[in-house]
């Protein structure tokens, strides 16, 4: 009997089984078994890590939505359209803006994806170049002027960018080095940069003497038009000032049934999801329609790669500008003193207030406890409250 089982052991060792040894199976079906666990987690892991990249593309859309609403905000769109009606001509559009407000982003966009029956303007290519670099920052008072002047621009149509005014206090701050004002060969914004703060906006116990008002003042000066200047009381009122002197003239021009064209965007807008309508929007205003009957729209490729500062952006890329702008809590970085806040907040209340209105800008800036105090003398303290 032991003899039996032995020869049977023996036999059974040196089987094999399809082929195989039976121990090389059996070391082949547990890798097997191994590989299926290991291909089940990792297909797990995946459809996790998917699932999470789903979440976060959620929640930033309605970010997005919460802080700018689900429409574009535009003004002048009605009245450039009965224009274009009176008026066929192809016309170029000409971005303009604050510092940092896209104006590159909105030209790359136009130019990919805008077509025209006719030839745009009697512009050289050149030309339309030299003018959109030396006239993107221009003033509504300037514009004007120019548009009086200058034939020329009866080619272009300005096209306004205003961006939400709490980010515009970041990119400024991010724009500019320790103390020194922003410059740019076509404009300068001079102020006094305080080295504890950014943006300093009401004066304290460093600014004593500077100041003839409780604000620290701040001047615009375009290099290219006989260094013409405009004051404001502090950042804050510039970003209102420049706004609202645009606004008023698109107004202005509604009420006495004009046939020039104004169009005023919102930045966010050429960020986030309503781009592709507002091209098509301000393509149908300057006379032309989307590139292949809105088949072929191309918007910003590989966003992560795109250095945001060719386009007018202060993010290093087009992928963190587009984070940023759907931050809530981004929205206060730079803002955190309280009078300070407090006087931001008088600005947008008052006369800002069509101007938040029109285009969707929350006034909520910032939860009080997080502020930091002004002493009596307005040094700071780092106690919080």
């Amino acid at each position: 009997m032991s003899n039996n089982y032995h020869n049977n052991s023996e036999r059974l060792k040196s089987s094999s089984f399809g082929g195989l040894p039976l121990s090389t199976f059996e070391r082949s079906r547990t890798m097997n078994r191994k590989r299926i666990l290991k291909s089940s987690s990792s297909s797990s892991s995946s459809s996790s890590l998917s699932n999470e990249i789903d979440d976060d593309v959620l929640n930033r859309k309605r970010k997005v939505r919460s802080l700018y609403g689900d429409n574009i905000a535009m003004a002048g769109f009605d009245v450039c359209i009965q224009n274009k009606e009176i008026n066929e001509k192809a016309m170029d559009a000409l971005p303009i803006g604050l510092p940092g407000s896209g104006m590159s982003l909105l030209s790359t966009l136009f130019d990919n994806n805008c077509e025209f029956p006719s030839p745009l303007s009697s512009l050289s290519s050149l030309s339309s170049s030299k003018m959109k670099q030396e006239w993107k920052y221009l003033s509504a008072k300037l514009w004007n002027e120019e548009n009086l002047k200058n034939s020329s621009s009866s080619a272009l149509i300005p096209v306004v960018i205003i961006q939400d005014p709490l980010q515009w206090l970041y990119t400024i701050c991010t724009s500019t080095s320790s103390s020194s004002s922003l410059h740019h060969p076509e404009l300068d914004i001079l102020w006094h940069k305080a080295k504890d703060r950014c943006p300093n906006i009401v004066a304290n116990s460093y600014d004593i003497g500077f100041y003839s008002s409780n604000t620290v003042d701040v001047q615009m000066r375009w290099n290219n038009f006989n260094n013409t200047t405009q004051s404001s009381k502090s950042l804050i009122d510039l970003w209102s000032d420049y706004y609202n002197e645009w606004l008023e003239l698109l107004l202005s021009k509604e009420e006495q049934y004009s046939h020039h064209k104004l169009l005023i965007i919102r930045l966010e807008d050429l960020l986030f999801h309503n781009q592709k309508l507002l091209i098509s929007n301000i393509c149908a205003c300057s006379g032309g329609t989307l590139v292949n009957n809105n088949n072929d729209y191309q918007s910003i490729k590989n966003p992560s790669y795109v250095n945001a500062t060719k386009l007018d952006l202060v993010d290093a890329t087009l992928q963190l500008a587009t984070q940023r702008y759907a931050s809530i809590k981004h929205r206060s970085k730079y803002l955190v003193h309280e009078c300070d806040v407090d006087y931001v907040k008088d600005v947008l209340d008052g006369k800002s207030r069509e101007l938040m209105k029109r285009f969707q800008y929350s006034n909520k800036i910032i939860d009080h406890f997080d502020l930091f105090k002004r002493s009596p003398l307005g040094l700071f303290q780092l106690n919080q409250l």
